[in-house]
C-alpha cells in the first residue's frame, strides 16, 4: 500500500548507513525486481528521490502519506510500519 511504502522509504532514507537500492527495492515492491513494469519501479525511484531531497532541504519537514478514515481521522499504523520494516533492515 502506498503509506507503508513511503513509510518504509522514509525508514530507509533516514538510516543511519546507507542501504542499496538492491537490497530494499524487493522488499519494497514484494518480489523480483524483473518482475516488475519498469515504470513502477521508476515512480518508486522517483518517490525515494523526492523524500530524499525534501529532507535535505529541511529536515524539520516531513509529510507522510496517511490513510484517513471515513470519520476524519488520521490512521497512521500502517506508515509506521513500513518505517519499522526499513528499521528492522540495520537493527544495529
Amino acid at each position: 500500500m502506498v503509506a507503508d511504502l513511503d513509510g518504509f522509504l522514509y525508514g530507509v532514507i533516514c538510516s543511519t548507513v546507507t542501504i542499496p537500492s538492491e537490497e530494499w527495492m524487493p522488499l519494497a515492491i514484494g518480489g523480483d525486481p524483473e518482475s516488475v513494469p519498469r515504470l513502477v519501479l521508476s515512480n518508486i525511484a522517483d518517490l525515494h528521490m523526492g523524500i530524499a531531497q525534501d529532507l535535505v532541504a529541511d529536515p524539520t519537514i516531513v509529510e507522510p502519506i496517511f490513510w484517513q478514515a471515513h470519520e476524519g481521522h488520521v490512521i497512521a499504523m500502517d506508515w509506521c510500519e513500513g518505517v519499522m520494516q526499513a528499521v528492522a533492515l540495520r537493527l544495529k
